[in-house]
């Protein structure tokens, strides 16, 4: 059975190193970074995840897009939620 994503934290982190993996252009990670809200945030990563077909290429890759999708966990971006997601980005 699959631990869900149960944090902010681990969302923004899960989301950078998949869109790490998947290549996001650096026009995607601009746009992601003037998101307000979690809540727009969340949604525009699981719509990116959903729409790729690249996941095969990145390891775990349809596991962390599973991971991404069904997160279904609330909450508010703050500093330390972009420097994970920044972390993941970096593949770190």
């Amino acid at each position: 059975m699959e631990s869900p994503l149960i944090s902010v934290y681990e969302f923004c982190y899960a989301a950078g190193l998949g869109l790490h993996g998947l290549e996001a252009s650096q026009e995607t990670i601009e746009a992601l970074h003037s998101l307000a809200s979690f809540a727009e945030f969340k949604s525009q990563v699981q719509k990116l995840a959903e729409e790729s077909d690249r996941w095969e290429t990145v390891p775990f890759g349809e596991r962390l897009r599973s991971l991404l999708h069904g997160c279904r966990i609330e909450g508010e971006l703050n500093a330390d939620a972009w420097t994970l997601f920044g972390m993941g980005l970096s593949g770190e």
